[in-house]
């Protein structure tokens, strides 16, 4: 489990995070985030969405240490899944307002 975990209703910020561990699940409302991850060691790990059967799919990449994503999201429930050599990461899925010119 992750250290410290930061649910924002829309978003989630956890620090501390080893191999193989769960953040979440949580949900989004939906939008444009912004993904990002960052780990001491040569990190991987998997953004999955909740389907209505109870199951998960991937809907980004695995993402490696020290990368950042901008997707858009469908609402729903998330959970990151780290992978393996995460020895001490970080994860942040946080919206992106959107602001009319």
């Amino acid at each position: 489990m992750a250290l410290v975990q930061y649910d924002y209703k829309d978003g989630i910020i956890a620090t501390g995070i080893t191999t193989s561990v769960t953040v979440g699940p949580w949900t989004l409302l939906g939008g444009k985030y912004m993904i990002a991850v960052s780990d001491t060691g040569t990190a991987n790990g998997t953004l999955n969405m909740l389907m209505p059967d109870g199951s998960y799919i991937a809907v980004l990449p695995t993402m490696t240490a020290a990368g950042t994503s901008t997707p858009d999201l469908c609402p729903g429930t998330y959970e990151w899944v780290a992978g393996s050599g995460v020895t001490l990461g970080s994860f942040v899925c946080v919206r992106i307002p959107y602001h009319p010119v």
